[in-house]
């Protein structure tokens, strides 16, 4: 074979291997060489080689367990956390401890025959951070008649715990009622009904112009108005504290604490969504709702109020017993609720609700909105309540009380006292009635 320069290897020069003795003497006994590179002693850059794939092996199969173990630590977290009573229960802490919220809500109900109520519907909506807080609710009553009625109410509660309140519509839906129920009650009277029309008539108006007082107009209800007795006013005081102090960090650490031990509501997945949002049927789980209010009375929440209202009367007791189970009441009696609620933040988004028996149908539903604070103020042109009680008070006194004689030169506490002894003189005559 001729020498190749382009390949050294297949010349004898370049150490091509032949066959036979002659490459058996070349290469010597194999066996002694691998003994010999096996006896000599590891370099110093071998040996550091060595050591650093030793630590890369280490270092890996370290993170292989670490990975896999984190993998199934992690999946049982999730699996864990995405638990349906997890899922509620995390929804219902993290409600407790928002700021405010925004909700709009739409209940129907439905009464049986012969009510003469065919359906009532009631639209609210309203933000609240307990206190201040604002509403507005529309009740539309549809009649087996055919006919609509609807009356709308606007609410607005500071922090101070001065309620102002509007209503609309009122009149003319309380004197369609009376009318029908008039109507039903003489049906059938003939002659008498037409004697006696007049009068009804004249009450049903004197009752229509009371309401019409009453409505379009806004309200203000201070208990300061009114000059109640200092113990009154002070007992009122008290209550607004403690409603407002729901909203207080302390207060929802306190209750956040009592509802993780006392889950009020067991949960399981519903099979429905809205968007994003998971649904949860929920029951109220009778031992954790004693549990949770027998140990409110434990909170500084519950404390203060209680103390607050032992300063002023001594004598009122406002421990309430334990509570057992059996106390809460036949849950099968209950309506149905179902929370849809973000699977992964556990952020609620909606309750919707249903209950039905052999008298009425209820089905309802609220959206909320969770946000940083509710922004009231009182209305313009906001009259004291006091102002309207009181000409109620005399209207009512005039119409049904006084008569032809009239209110003029009376005062409130003359109507009142006159409203009362025509109350009593009508329970004797029903006494010696059922007597006689």
């Amino acid at each position: 074979m001729e020498n190749d320069p382009k390949n050294p290897s297949l010349s004898p020069e370049g150490g091509a291997e032949s066959s036979g003795p002659q490459a058996a003497a070349a290469s010597g006994d194999v066996s002694a060489q691998m003994n010999s590179l096996l006896d000599e002693p590891a370099t110093e850059d071998q040996a550091k080689k060595s050591k650093s794939k030793l630590v890369k092996i280490v270092i890996c199969v370290i993170v292989g367990v670490v990975l896999i173990g984190g993998g199934v630590a992690g999946a049982l977290w999730v699996t864990n956390r995405q638990k349906p009573e997890n899922v509620v229960l995390n929804a219902m802490v993290k409600t407790i401890n928002q700021k405010a919220v925004k909700m709009t809500g739409d209940l129907t109900i439905k009464p049986g025959e012969g009510t003469g109520v065919a359906s009532m519907r009631i639209k609210s909506s309203g933000e609240s951070s307990i206190l201040p807080s604002s509403s507005e609710t529309t009740i539309t009553i549809a009649t087996e008649d055919g006919d609509e009625l609807e009356v709308k109410s606007s609410e607005i509660y500071l922090a101070d715990g001065v309620l102002y309140f509007r209503v609309d519509g009122l009149a003319d839906t309380v004197k369609s009622v009376l009318r029908k129920v008039m109507d039903e009650m003489t049906a059938g009277m003939g002659a008498f009904y037409d004697d006696e029309g007049q009068e009804m008539s004249k009450y049903m108006d004197g009752i229509g112009e009371i309401l019409t007082d009453i409505e379009g107009t806004w309200w203000r209800f201070d208990i300061a108005d009114f000059g109640v007795p200092e113990e009154a006013g002070d007992m009122y005081d008290c209550a607004v504290g403690a409603v407002s102090s729901l909203n207080t960090t302390r207060t929802k650490d306190e209750l956040t604490k009592l509802y993780k031990n006392y889950p009020l509501l067991d949960a399981k997945k519903a099979g429905e969504k809205q968007g994003d949002y998971e649904g949860y049927d929920v029951t109220l789980n009778a031992a954790n709702a004693a549990g949770f209010l027998n140990n409110l009375r434990t909170t500084g929440f519950y404390q203060d109020f209680s103390g607050c209202v032992k300063s002023i009367d001594g004598d009122i007791d406002t421990d309430y017993g334990n509570i057992g189970a059996s106390d809460i009441g036949n849950l099968n009696d209950m309506p149905t609720f179902r929370l849809f609620i973000h699977p992964w933040s556990h952020e609620l988004r909606s309750v919707s609700m249903n209950f039905s028996d052999v008298d009425v149908s209820m089905t309802g539903s609220m959206t909320l909105e969770f946000i940083d604070a509710v922004n009231v103020a009182a209305p313009e042109g906001a009259k004291p309540v006091k102002e309207l009680v009181e000409g109620v008070a005399m209207k009512v006194c005039d119409l049904f009380i006084v008569g032809s004689a009239g209110t003029e030169g009376l005062t409130m506490e003359d109507c009142l006292e006159a409203m009362t002894d025509t109350y009593l003189d009508g329970l004797l005559m029903s006494g010696l009635g059922s007597g006689l």
